[in-house]
């Protein structure tokens, strides 16, 4: 319930900056995307769909104000792919988007093993989708790079930890399925 709060709180206190924030202010871009970030993590708590939406909306808006080059962009992409993975519509362009932002984050930033997550949730459900074993194989091969990179004290470990088993059991549920199947 705490957690639930200091998001609530958080959410109000960015529009309230957001509100205070001129057209064109060198901040407005990282305040959509910090938004964006709170509403999906809203809508992940309560599945409320307006926040979804508005978090999609917010993380177009956000990109829309960093073009290639700005060294937020990866951050914005990650945003705004993990808001559209939600949707399965959206499902194509959230997997473009997390390559483009795991393209352009650099593996000695903290973010970049939080991107990796990302992508490979992303990939395990445009998998559901399309059933090509090579997302299994790629959202694997992704975990494992990320529990190389990250400490065991890193909050988010076990719940990367959690991710791996899951793909790698999603691909063995696959591959006897393949085998029935033939």
């Amino acid at each position: 319930m705490e957690c639930i709060m200091d998001l609530e709180e958080s959410i109000w206190r960015l529009r309230e900056a957001l509100s205070l924030c001129p057209p064109g202010h060198e901040d407005l871009s990282d305040l959509l995307n910090e938004l964006a970030w709170n509403l999906t993590s809203r809508y992940e708590a309560q599945g409320l769909v307006l926040d979804l939406e508005e978090s999609i909306r917010l993380g177009r808006e956000s990109l829309a104000l960093q073009p290639v080059g700005h060294p937020g962009r990866e951050h914005s992409l990650d945003t705004l792919a993990k808001s559209l993975h939600f949707k399965p519509e959206n499902l194509d362009e959230a997997l473009q988007r997390s390559r483009e932002s795991v393209s352009l984050a650099s593996p000695k930033r903290s973010s970049y093993c939080e991107i990796l997550m990302n992508l490979a949730n992303i990939l395990l459900r445009h998998h559901e989708r399309s059933g090509a074993a090579d997302e299994l194989e790629e959202a694997i091969s992704i975990c494992a790079e990320a529990l190389s990179l990250w400490k065991a004290t890193h909050p988010l470990h076990p719940k990367l930890l959690a991710l791996q088993p899951f793909a790698s059991l999603r691909k063995a549920s696959f591959s006897r399925s393949d085998e029935v199947g033939a």
